[in-house]
């Protein structure tokens, strides 16, 4: 309660940083052009990948959610299976307390903040461990099928 208190309440939760660029995607889609009147270019969204806000988009269409809460919701879905994933592979290729252990890991990762938040790492990596746990399995297509999600859902930039 205090965090939500501290934080502005959701709304405010939810349109933090990039968050508000996919709760804005998944209200009104992709905007281009998108210039000032003197003909400078604003901030784009074309640098958000559609798969997230398409999601969130979808479970607004049901009319259950708001698309703040539908945010927040797909968000913590990803999570959800982020850690199954990842369980899913430390326990493939070392046991179940090589999974735990792994998940417990990540769960407690600095970067694992943006998990309350309404981004899309928990669904990438989610895609991201399914693909790498099929590869394991000798499931290549099926891999190729998780990275395509994991690809539809965000750039793994290299540096």
């Amino acid at each position: 309660a205090f965090v939500y208190h501290q934080a502005g309440g959701l709304r405010r939760l939810v349109t933090r940083w990039d968050a508000g660029w996919y709760l804005g995607l998944a209200e009104g889609g992709y905007v281009y052009p998108n210039f000032f009147p003197d003909g400078r270019i604003r901030w784009s969204n074309l640098a958000f990948f559609p798969l997230f806000p398409w999601l969130v988009r979808r479970i607004d269409d049901f009319g259950l959610l708001s698309l703040s809460q539908a945010l927040l919701a797909v968000s913590w879905l990803g999570g959800l299976l982020a850690v199954w994933a990842i369980f899913a592979v430390g326990n493939a290729l070392y046991g179940r307390w090589a999974g735990i252990a792994l998940s417990a890991l990540w769960g407690m990762a600095p970067a694992s903040l943006t998990l309350t938040m309404g981004y899309p790492e928990g669904m990438f990596t989610a895609a991201a461990a399914a693909a790498l746990y099929c590869l394991i399995r000798r499931r290549p297509v099926l891999a190729g099928a998780c990275a395509l999600v994991a690809g539809l859902l965000r750039l793994l930039p290299s540096r």
